[in-house]
């Protein structure tokens, strides 16, 4: 185990526990209910990672690895998720309104009933 701090860009601490990796951190924050809003997660690998309901609204995911992650019914209005592999990612009912989704890979990614306006699919 090792503490782990899940940070905002700006350096403010958001969470801090002990665990196995930053993905077991995310996952243990969001079932504690902790606003993760402007989290720093670029090029974070959360493969898998269970994330329904998080608030990730302007969390910096430039880089992420998400294939497979449940990220159902979450916030993620103006999240930077440009070049991130959101590959079979589960996405419904989420709020995506102005997220930069540019470059991300998105095959198999399931946005049914998402709230997808003014999000930035450029290149995706």
């Amino acid at each position: 185990m090792h503490k782990i701090q899940i940070k905002t860009t700006e350096g403010h601490v958001l969470h801090e526990c002990e665990a196995q990796d930053l993905r077991d951190a995310v996952q243990q924050a969001v079932s504690e209910g902790t606003d993760l809003s402007e989290s720093d997660l670029r090029e974070s690998d959360l493969r898998g990672t269970y994330l329904w309901g998080a608030n990730l609204g302007r969390a910096d995911l430039q880089g992420a690895i998400l294939v497979g992650s449940i990220l159902r019914k979450s916030n993620l209005g103006r999240a930077d998720l440009s070049e991130s592999d959101l590959r079979g990612a589960d996405l419904r009912k989420s709020d995506l309104r102005g997220a930069d989704l540019s470059e991300a890979d998105l095959h198999g990614a399931d946005f049914r009933g998402a709230d997808l306006h003014g999000a930035n699919f450029r290149g995706a």
